[in-house]
């Protein structure tokens, strides 16, 4: 009321007085001007007839925009009701802004009273920082980073928080009710999920992690996701929307989670050890001179100097004075440098921060030395840091060296006594034929080892595969050459362990000491053995029997290096049990782990076969729960066949260890491959278009083929790939260019185990050879199509003799030589028989069986100089597949 004054009482200086805003709501006016400097006097202004703001909220008593000067009034009555309505005005427009103030969420303590959104707010930073504090516990060891390190784990957090509140902060409440579930999902799944799924690394670790870590870790990151779920509902409500929406976004958001390799745990031990591993490198030497470059990982405690085979220190910890030794003797690299930036972080570098260990290790260097073993990592003669030149595959010389190093490890302070030979590819195949061959050890363990070179990889059912030979070749020249992986190969795949094989794998490195020397060591490798050379220079002229090397004594040809009769034999003779571990889609390796394990070997052997690609990396037709069960990775598998034989450590297991893919898919046991129990013999013949029970009516169905016909190039036959941890993929267009033979529904879920066995009679009509290539498949009730199995063959090499007693399924019933003298040209119609490869695989009730044939596989095998037939016959009543079932 005192404005009345100043207003009806104009100061005397003041020529033409103009109306002022009343006080109650000065800023609803424009034009102000500087206060009075008289005492009683108010500021003069000019009010704007239009929309004035005030902190973003509108005037509303002020209409469109005009201006006026208000001129006092002669008549104190009307002054005085102007006034009156002035006040009236101001008033109402406080009463506006104050319910629009009430209407906007506020920050600040006193808000946490009474507002919900804000309450959230708080307790979601509030769980950051608990996050962040037990992300800094969970570990004893944290002086690096990697994808399950605390320093990541925070760096990640901070970069969620900031995201949180730029959300709530800078977005309207629709955006934020969209934005915050979607966080919370990410939280709970690369938190919470992951933690519980890591469960058991957390455990088997006491020395890295505290315990219990993966349970408060994975509480704290439920709650964190929870009240950010929470935090998109009250936004839901404040933007005047469905609380449904951001649960339905949270629950969209897990499902796409679930559904990408992001919720998936790590398959290589490597990966979820991220701790520091002790290493130290040397040259040992052999006994015509040259030097071998190993890396020695010695397990935690082992006290070389120590006199006693356990001591007690300082801590009362057991000190071991020496351990079992596990020594893999490699083509393919013993370690990597791994290049920067990402020698600073543990992901791709489990041994230290500047290399990687062996591909070809998948995991055992570290599931190994967890176990208590020390772990010698060598490169073989004439490649990665070794000197030396390196001849075709198992040369006798690198039997000898094989020997060699045995040897010196016997002599080491921190050997017990225990040696075991361990390899992977034809690394296995070397290390097994060099036990056979009466290297001294206790144990010899393989992981997708080829039995015949020949057959199993050079040229499956006598077809020149350089799907096969020429990845593997690059992998061992990367090695030879001190070349990195990606320049010795195509990895052109978008999964993250192609990238950092591309941007992160270096050369091979150099023994400690020596990393000025590259030049000279890999000067050492010129005039090393080229199998892809060879073989592109031979074929289709090569066979089984031809000459790889002279010898001085004898010489050497693929015949020569057929290792199967002569492993089996050779551990017979000096009782050393084996492992034999091998993949279903892992080239032949899984034929030739069984066709070994049928042979006869000594008791206390294993065979184990998984859903797995090359070196039991990657998962196939499987879950990555059913490849990474706690005791059924290949790591793990080495690990308890070593405890066994060489500890004694033994549980009461059958001798069998096999994973079923399809419906019913799980691990089983058995006490033979095949397995025999309830295991009956279902025949299919082929009929014009179909698989039929019974004998059809004789004929014949003309077949072109499609030369382009293929598999593509990340098919079972590309192991290299599988060496580096890339996938075994067949994709629809894999299955053009074929003709097919479907089963009618099936009416209960069958078993198939073993290998399926073809009787075909074909005749070509042009040319006078035929190259087979046969497929099995499901065909789901939806039409799904799921690979289940395959085999090839030149039907020009006939059978010459029989294993005694085998029947269907089993892995290598038939015996050819692949020599040029047995080889025969088809005329007329030729019966020819073609084992797949070995499988177990559920086919759900009402699916299909589907026999498809094709007479190319264009990425994998070459056919091109051989003279095949372009179209041939296949007469149905005569031809049928033999399957191995339990219903």
């Amino acid at each position: 009321l005192d404005s009345r004054q100043s207003v009806d009482k104009p100061p005397p200086h003041s020529p033409v007085t103009t109306r002022h805003c009343p006080p109650i709501n000065p800023t609803c006016c424009t034009g102000a001007q500087p206060p009075s400097s008289q005492p009683g006097t108010h500021p003069l202004v000019t009010i704007t007839l239009g929309v004035a703001e005030s902190d973003g909220l509108p005037c509303p008593h002020l209409g469109s925009k005009r201006s006026s000067t208000v001129m006092p009034s002669k008549n104190k009555k009307q002054a005085a009701r102007a006034d009156a309505q002035a006040v009236e005005t101001a008033v109402e427009d406080e009463r506006q802004k104050a319910e629009l103030l009430a209407e906007r969420p506020t920050v600040g303590k006193s808000s946490l009273r009474g507002n919900p959104d804000e309450i959230l707010a708080q307790v979601f930073t509030l769980y950051f920082f608990m996050a962040c504090y037990w992300n800094t516990l969970e570990r004893n060891s944290t002086d690096r980073w990697s994808v399950d390190d605390p320093n990541m784990a925070n760096l990640l957090l901070v970069v969620a928080l900031t995201a949180y509140w730029t959300a709530r902060r800078g977005l309207p409440d629709v955006a934020s009710a969209v934005i915050l579930p979607m966080v919370g999902a990410v939280v709970f799944v690369c938190g919470c999920y992951r933690h519980v799924m890591h469960r058991d690394m957390y455990n088997a670790d006491p020395k890295a992690f505290v315990p219990g870590a993966w349970m408060q870790l994975a509480g704290i990151q439920a709650f964190g996701a929870l009240v950010a779920v929470l935090g998109g509902v009250s936004a839901a409500i404040s933007g005047k929307i469905t609380p449904g929406v951001p649960i339905g976004v949270a629950v969209l958001a897990l499902a796409v989670l679930f559904a990408s390799p992001i919720a998936t745990p790590s398959t290589d031990p490597a990966m979820m050890y991220p701790h520091p591993v002790a290493t130290t490198s040397i040259y040992i030497p052999m006994t015509d001179g040259v030097r071998l470059a190993a890396d020695i990982y010695l397990p935690d405690g082992l006290n070389a100097s120590a006199t006693s085979t356990a001591a007690t220190n300082e801590t009362n910890a057991t000190v071991v004075a020496a351990a079992p030794v596990v020594l893999q003797l490699t083509r393919y690299g013993r370690s990597y440098n791994v290049l920067y930036p990402y020698n600073k972080f543990d992901l791709f570098n489990s041994a230290n921060p500047r290399k990687s260990p062996g591909i070809g290790v998948f995991g055992a260097v570290v599931a190994l030395r967890n176990a208590g073993y020390v772990v010698v990592s060598i490169d073989v003669r004439g490649t990665g840091a070794s000197f030396g030149r390196r001849g075709a595959d198992l040369h006798p010389r690198e039997l000898k060296d094989h020997a060699a190093v045995v040897a010196w490890a016997r002599e080491q302070p921190w050997c017990n006594g225990s040696v075991a030979l361990l390899g992977t590819g034809v690394d296995g195949t070397s290390v097994a034929l060099a036990t056979a061959r009466g290297a001294m050890v206790d144990a010899v363990a393989t992981v997708d080892a080829p039995a015949d070179p020949y057959s199993d990889q050079l040229a499956p059912g006598g077809i020149a595969c350089p799907g096969y030979y020429q990845g593997a070749t690059a992998l061992a020249k990367a090695a030879e050459t001190g070349s990195s992986i990606a320049a010795a190969m195509t990895l052109d795949d978008d999964s993250w362990h192609a990238y950092f094989l591309r941007n992160a794998v270096g050369e091979v490195r150099a023994v400690d000491g020596w990393e000025n020397e590259a030049d000279r060591v890999m000067a050492a490798h010129h005039g090393n053995f080229d199998l892809e050379e060879y073989a592109n220079a031979a074929f289709p002229n090569v066979y089984k029997n031809d000459v790889l090397a002279v010898g001085k004594t004898s010489n050497l040809s693929f015949a020569s290096i057929d290792a199967a009769d002569r492993i089996a034999a050779g551990l017979t003779k000096y009782h050393v049990p084996v492992l034999s571990v091998a993949g279903y889609t892992a080239g032949r390796a899984a034929a030739a782990a069984a066709g070994l394990y049928s042979r006869g070997v000594p008791e206390g052997s294993q065979l184990v076969l998984g859903p797995w690609g090359g070196a039991g990396k990657t998962c196939f037709r499987a879950t990555a729960q059913d490849c990474t069960a706690a005791t059924t990775t290949p790591a793990a598998a080495v690990v308890t066949f070593l405890d066994c034989a060489i500890r004694g450590r033994c549980a009461a297991a059958s001798p069998v260890t096999y994973f079923t893919t399809g419906s019913g898919a799980g691990w089983h046991t058995a006490t033979a491959w095949p397995p025999v129990d309830r295991t009956t013999i279902r025949t299919l013949f082929l009929t014009p278009a179909a698989l039929a029970t019974a004998t059809p009516t004789t004929g014949h169905i003309e077949f072109t083929v499609d030369a382009a016909a293929t598999t593509g190039v990340r098919s079972r036959w590309n192991t290299a790939r599988g060496l580096l941890g890339l996938p075994v993929v067949y994709t629809e267009g894999a299955r053009a260019g074929r003709v097919g033979f479907d089963s009618a529904p099936l009416e209960v879920a069958s078993t198939l185990v073993g290998s399926p066995a073809l009787l075909l009679t074909l005749e070509p009509i042009d040319g006078t050879d035929i190259a087979i290539f046969a497929y099995l498949e499901e065909i789901a009730a939806d039409g799904t199509v799921t690979y289940v199995s395959e085999g090839q063959l030149l039907a020009s090499h006939p059978v010459i003799s029989r294993v005694n007693g085998s029947a269907a399924g089993h892995p290598e019933p038939l015996c050819r030589n692949y020599t040029r003298s047995a080889q025969r040209s088809l005329v007329g119609p030729t019966v020819v028989e073609v084992v797949m490869q070995p499988v177990a695989h559920t086919f759900a009730v009402g699916s299909h069986m589907r026999l498809s044939l094709a007479g190319a596989d264009a990425d994998n095998f070459d056919t091109s100089k051989l003279d095949v037939a372009s179209s041939w016959k296949v007469y149905i009543g005569e031809s049928s597949i033999a399957l191995a079932m339990q219903n």
